[in-house]
């Protein structure tokens, strides 16, 4: 209203210039913000499509790369061990005979791993057979038998049914069955357990084979996305609160300077006296009071202070630094006092240290090291070992049964070697 005001010359108290440009400053800046968080989206969105998948050539039997915006729906890939998975995958073979774990922490949050399953007609079809039919060039012998087992799976035939893409997780419901004699079509049930969803990373396992099912907008994780609502901090909210009683204010003013003038308060009545014109005189003449600058430069610190979190380096992780993906709710995090959590995995990242042990009526001690020296705990143990006898084989039962009744999967290889537990 004001801008438009501000055109028509004879009733404008001030030059259009003088409100066109702060305010044409005012979107300019805000569009090229807007423009630089886009292309920061992109530039990511770009950088997860160009990412390389191995898919097997059926026509020259061996693996190639492809970009995982090019996978499609009946691809097999190969995907080794520490790798996302780019589509929806329903598993056909693994290195580990017919088990592969998953980590779907950037699905579900959860930081355990998932154990996953081949098909078991897959597992009778081909139990005992070797693929040694296909040489690839620098490959392991393993890898091979992966791309002979998808020349012998082409030969045999396969056709999988799988149901209509459903956000739900755990819903994954599908059918697959070999080509082999009439009486062997029978199809298979398709489940969760042979399920490796989008984004999910294989772990402990040193490759597998897999079918893609559901790819793009299909796939579990892009069902699961919701749309982005506007965001707007306290900061922002309290802002607009403080704007929106000033324009009160100085509407009231102009209101007041209107009726002023109506009584012949303010200057003369010619040309003649018209209310409505005079108070839209009175808002333009007002609206400087309006501190447009503010929010250019509410705009400039909140990237300012993104920048910030990206240098920072307390805030690292595996070498990767934070990552402001948006400027709006920046100053929230300066505003955190409590984290509630309904796990305490979140908090401490799984990592349990065996503390002490109650062996026959007997406090062993601590068995957490503090020094250089053995743990007192830990010599306790050593020494009952030492001298046999009840004592000792206690001790030695309660060792064998806590290494036997777990679920640890050792891994032995490069990461064994690192520093990480």
């Amino acid at each position: 209203i004001v801008l438009f005001g501000t055109f028509v010359i004879d009733f404008s108290p001030k030059d259009w210039r003088s409100k066109i440009g702060p305010f044409m400053l005012v979107l300019f800046w805000t569009a090229c913000k807007d423009l630089y968080e886009d292309m920061r989206r992109h530039k990511d969105d770009r950088k997860e499509n160009l990412r390389v998948a191995k898919k097997y050539n059926f026509q020259t039997q061996q693996f190639d790369d492809v970009n995982w915006c090019d996978v499609l729906v009946g691809d097999i890939l190969f995907v080794p061990c520490d790798v996302a998975f780019p589509a929806d995958l329903l598993l056909l073979k693994s290195a580990r005979n017919e088990t592969a774990f998953i980590s779907t922490v950037m699905l579900d949050g959860e930081t355990s791993l998932k154990d996953r399953a081949t098909p078991q007609i897959f597992a009778d079809h081909f139990r005992g057979k070797h693929f040694d039919e296909v040489k690839l060039q620098g490959w392991p012998q393993e890898q091979e038998e992966l791309a002979a087992f998808a020349v012998a799976l082409m030969d045999t035939g396969c056709q999988v049914k799988m149901g209509a893409p459903n956000p739900a997780l755990a819903d994954v419901r599908g059918v697959v069955s070999l080509g082999l004699e009439e009486e062997d079509k029978a199809p298979f049930p398709i489940g969760e357990a042979n399920f490796l969803p989008r984004g999910c990373i294989l772990r402990n396992t040193p490759f597998v084979l897999a079918l893609v099912v559901y790819v793009g907008a299909d796939t579990k994780t892009r069902l699961n996305a919701i749309k982005a609502d506007l965001k707007f901090s306290n900061m922002q909210i309290a802002l607009n609160k403080c704007i929106n009683y000033l324009l009160v204010f100085i509407f009231a003013v102009c209101l007041y300077a209107t009726i002023m003038s109506a009584a012949k308060v303010f200057g003369n009545q010619d040309p003649p006296f018209m209310p409505l014109w005079m108070f839209f005189r009175f808002c333009i003449a007002y609206y400087h009071a309006v501190p447009m600058s503010l929010y250019v430069v509410y705009e400039m610190l909140k990237l300012i202070l993104g920048w910030q979190i990206s240098k920072d380096e307390q805030m690292v992780y595996d070498d990767e630094p934070a990552v402001a993906r948006t400027a709006d709710l920046m100053e929230e995090m300066g505003q955190v006092d409590f984290i509630f959590s309904d796990k305490t995995g979140t908090l401490t990242a799984n990592e349990m240290v065996f503390a002490r042990c109650h062996i026959g009526g007997k406090d062993l001690g601590d068995f957490r090291r503090t020094g250089s020296g053995v743990p007192e705990g830990l010599a306790a143990a050593q020494s009952l070992l030492a001298k046999g006898g009840s004592a000792g084989e206690a001790v030695a039962w309660y060792y064998m049964c806590l290494a036997a009744c777990h679920e640890v999967v050792l891994e032995i290889g490069a990461a064994a070697s690192s520093d990480k537990p």
